[in-house]
């Protein structure tokens, strides 16, 4: 998974971050900001398309991610509409 979100950092795609094993319908959208073999810094999008500050999680705890499903090009289309940056 390291390898994995090293590929997404300091990147503008969005992708599903799932770090709940237990609810696997459960996931945050985020843009992957840094990551280290410890943590990983995301820069956290709501469902509504607009910026939802950052988080510091374990790069451990990060089991699944995807990329360009049809809701992350949903939230991306509401967060380019909204003309916002991170």
């Amino acid at each position: 998974m390291f390898k994995q979100l090293q590929a997404f950092a300091n990147q503008e795609k969005m992708v599903e971050i799932y770090t709940d094993i237990e609810d696997g319908e459960k996931f945050s959208v985020a843009k992957v900001l840094d990551v280290s073999e410890d943590y990983t810094i995301l820069a956290n999008v709501s469902p509504n398309g607009m910026n939802d500050g950052f988080s510091l999680i374990k790069t451990d705890d990060i089991y699944q991610l995807n990329t360009e499903t049809r809701y992350i090009q949903n939230i991306e289309k509401l967060y380019k509409a909204k003309n916002k940056t991170i």
